[in-house]
């Protein structure tokens, strides 16, 4: 998949999660992998394919968290 889009694994994982609403801090160690990482907004991938991916993880669990609880 990263090969058809021309982008790398990384990439795509990334995108995975931002389509779901999950919040990323990817690591950016170098111009070039800061650039990278903002690109990921321009990845254009299918309803499809995002299916196959989430089918591969089905058995993971994610913390979601929508906002901070003041106490």
């Amino acid at each position: 998949m990263a090969k058809k889009h021309n982008t790398t694994v990384s990439m795509i994982r990334v995108s995975r999660a931002l389509s779901q609403g999950v919040g990323i801090i990817p690591k950016s160690a170098t111009p070039e992998r800061i650039v990278e990482n903002v690109k990921v907004t321009e990845l254009k991938v299918s309803e499809e394919e995002m299916e196959s991916l989430h089918k591969l993880s089905q058995d993971q669990n994610y913390i979601r968290c929508y906002g901070w609880r003041v106490l």
